[in-house]
């Protein structure tokens, strides 16, 4: 059951944003995880969200900054937003460096999903 909700609730958010979350896929086919833009609700107020998740396997190989690059570019050229958010769970550190890379500026800690986390944040004024 909880797989068909999430199938649901990502299709419903591509079909209402034409924008959501990719599987992603080595050149030979193999799943090495997930990213992409979304509309999260964080404590109470509407953010666009740069997301992603990699299988343990593929951690340490670059792939968090390309697609964290990758994804920016899509908020800069398709998206109104005027900032995007990288949201980070506690203890992260390898996340949180990749978008201090990227110029995702560390703004503040938060509860998203019941953990807690801390919140990173582009806005179009620091590109």
């Amino acid at each position: 059951m909880q797989t068909a909700t999430y199938l649901e609730t990502s299709l419903r958010h591509w079909a209402d944003h034409g924008l959501g979350l990719w599987t992603l896929r080595t050149n030979d086919g193999a799943f090495v995880g997930r990213a992409g833009l979304r509309h999260v609700e964080l404590e109470g107020v509407p953010e666009l969200e740069v997301a992603y998740t990699f299988v343990r396997s593929a951690w340490g190989q670059g792939f968090a900054t390309e697609i964290t690059k990758a994804l920016v570019a899509v908020w800069e050229r398709q998206c109104s937003e005027p900032s995007l958010v990288g949201i980070v769970m506690k203890g992260n550190l390898s996340s949180e460096r990749v978008l201090l890379k990227i110029g995702f500026s560390y703004e503040r800690d938060a509860v998203f999903h019941d953990a807690q986390c801390s919140v990173f944040r582009i806005s179009r004024l620091a590109l």
